[in-house]
């Protein structure tokens, strides 16, 4: 269950579109999901753990598609999200 809806406010709200991925992923942490879909009404659309699980490329949003991004976890951050190129790291199914 993707939210194309939430996910371009994501990327509008952080100028994730203008982040140069060669230089390394963007970190996303679950407090910036929620603060930027807080007005959404469906849980789909504001829960982070929700909008961050993407086990395929076919459940990625429009948005990760056309950029051609894939999120994964890190340990990093608290209950985080990395977006990164796909391309540059390994193939995913």
């Amino acid at each position: 269950m993707l939210s194309n809806k939430a996910w371009n406010k994501i990327f509008r709200d952080y100028g994730i579109d203008n982040h140069d991925f060669d230089k390394g992923p963007f970190e996303l942490t679950t407090k910036q999901v929620k603060k930027s879909c807080q007005s959404f009404t469906e849980t789909a659309d504001k829960e982070s753990r929700i909008l961050c699980k993407q086990d395929t490329r076919s459940d990625r949003p429009t948005v990760f598609v056309e950029e051609g991004l894939f999120i994964l976890p890190s340990m990093k951050l608290i209950q985080p999200a990395l977006l990164t190129d796909i391309n540059s790291h390994f193939g995913i199914n």
